[in-house]
């Protein structure tokens, strides 16, 4: 399956005017399908993307982000033990100065664990990828975004 998207990510077209968003999963957090779709349909949605891949938070990605000015930092994690580490690069995300990107969440626990969204400055994304494209879309001004379910 990751063979399968990573093909099509590689694939896709990249608009060299589109918005940079970068997309990867929490730190320590190996489990990146999740993330590459996420990362998939941004790209096929018309983004220029960066996927960070596993374990991508971190003083790297807060650095690279200060460096390249991405118009949105999302990170994925499935589990709650990554949550704390996804708030502290969230907030190093934030203190990064103007312009700085949004930073924006998504993974699995928050959908079985709403609560959890509470504990991190940031966006949350939605359960899917459809949804989550829909708010990146939203959040950055671009195409038409009526609804998740349109």
């Amino acid at each position: 399956m990751r063979g399968f998207l990573y093909s099509h990510f590689h694939a896709a077209a990249e608009s060299p005017q589109a918005p940079l968003v970068f997309v990867g999963c929490g730190q320590r957090e190996f489990g990146d399908l999740s993330a590459l779709m996420v990362a998939l349909f941004w790209r096929n949605a018309g983004l220029r993307v960066v996927y960070l891949g596993q374990d991508a938070g971190g003083a790297d990605l807060v650095e690279q982000a200060r460096l390249r000015r991405p118009g949105l930092v999302a990170l994925l994690v499935a589990d709650s033990a990554r949550v704390r580490a996804l708030s502290r690069v969230a907030r190093d995300l934030h203190a990064l100065p103007h312009p700085r990107p949004i930073v924006a969440f998504g993974g699995p626990i928050f959908a079985r664990h709403p609560e959890l969204q509470r504990k991190v400055v940031g966006i949350y994304l939605g359960d899917d990828a459809t949804t989550a494209t829909w708010q990146v879309r939203r959040l950055l001004g671009i195409g038409r975004a009526t609804g998740p379910d349109r």
